[in-house]
């Protein structure tokens, strides 16, 4: 799947999903590409009874065009995704990694928010966090996702310090 910034139409991502049954569960493995075309996550879930949480998080970092350093994170908390969620109703999930370039032991967590909801469409609002647990710097920044029904992710806005706002659309769903 092809997402394009609609601020700058340069910048895309790429959603490689890929999905297989255990038992009477169903693993959904999530592979995000950056504009370069270089994997940036690995996202493993297991859905079960239309829950889903975390069973693993890799992130990928490029120190040049050869050399790629990935981290396999801690999971702290897995929710990603519950069934019957209420408008306004929360989760959260939290990943403990080593940061290559800052070289220090960093979390990543995000409290997810039902919006909206009707029979085609629901909207979450994400509080994305960032923090370097041994330097105590943090980024907060919030994401708005779009899914649609029998399609998945249609759109996602970020919404970063300093104003910033990255607007991504489906624009290929291959």
């Amino acid at each position: 799947m092809t997402y394009i910034n609609k601020n700058d139409t340069t910048e895309k991502a790429y959603f490689k999903i890929i999905t297989y049954i255990v038992n009477t569960d169903t693993i959904l493995q999530t592979i995000i590409l950056d504009n370069n075309h270089r994997i940036t996550d690995s996202i493993v879930e297991k859905i079960t009874k239309g829950n889903s949480k975390f069973i693993s998080y890799t992130l990928y970092d490029y120190i040049d065009e050869d050399l790629t350093l990935n981290t396999e994170s801690e999971i702290i908390d897995s929710s990603i995704f519950k069934t019957n969620q209420n408008i306004g109703e929360s989760i959260k999930w939290k990943i403990r990694y080593r940061n290559h370039f800052l070289k220090s032991i960093c979390e990543q967590s995000k409290e997810r928010t039902l919006i909206n909801k009707d029979k085609n469409k629901i909207t979450f609002k994400d509080k994305m966090k960032i923090e370097d647990i041994e330097k105590k710097n943090e980024l907060k920044y919030e994401v708005v996702m779009v899914y649609q029904k029998d399609i998945g992710l249609i759109s996602y806005k970020e919404l970063l310090p300093e104003r910033v706002i990255k607007d991504f659309v489906l624009v290929d769903r291959k």
